[in-house]
């Protein structure tokens, strides 16, 4: 029906890295593989959502490193507050690489919110926060990333945009000596069809 949509995803992937081996002699080309199955569907007219559940795998070509595997989740949650203003909600899980000894990769599990206002037909501002837990596979490391970001898009044109951002990042780990804070300025433009 238009308002219930369900689907089957499926995906494999190849990663190769410039250099045969890292700084610590190990191999982390990988292949992967993740199937999951889902719907998107209308909770109101206003809000949609999309949920997806399923497994994912990847296997190194280093026998020293485990591989990463379990289930994953990923849902959306969209909610059209005014023809203006949109409310996104996302929850996430990623395998990520990682360099860490002793460590094939790391599942990581991120919940974001996002809140985008049109002030003009062209001229969106964006407010968004996030929070992210990395679990690494093989060693005892967790890494908790907290994120705020403020966004401006001004279309110029239907086809191109103008963009500005700021992201501040705060990273704590664990390990001690591993965390870290940034700040991040994105200043781009986008061509679209």
């Amino acid at each position: 029906t238009p308002g219930f949509i369900p689907f089957a995803e499926a995906l494999l992937d190849t990663r190769h890295y410039d250099l045969s081996r890292d700084n610590q002699g190990v191999q982390r080309d990988s292949n992967g593989a993740q199937l999951r199955g889902g719907a998107s569907f209308e909770v109101t007219r206003l809000v949609t959502a999309e949920v997806a559940a399923g497994y994912g795998l990847r296997r190194y070509e280093d026998p020293r490193l485990r591989d990463v595997s379990g289930p994953v989740v990923e849902g959306t949650l969209n909610w059209a507050v005014s023809p203006l203003t949109n409310v996104l909600l996302r929850g996430t899980t990623e395998f990520n690489e990682t360099t860490q000894i002793g460590s094939s990769g790391a599942v990581t599990r991120r919940i974001s919110a996002e809140l985008s206002h049109a002030f003009l037909r062209n001229l969106v501002f964006r407010f968004g926060a996030s929070f992210a837990r990395a679990d690494y596979n093989g060693i005892n490391r967790q890494d908790d990333t907290l994120r705020a970001a403020l966004g401006v898009d001004y279309s110029l044109t239907r086809n191109l945009v103008l963009r500005a951002g700021y992201t501040r990042e705060q990273t704590t780990s664990n390990v001690p000596g591993n965390n870290l804070s940034a700040n991040v300025w994105l200043f781009g433009a986008r061509w679209q069809w």
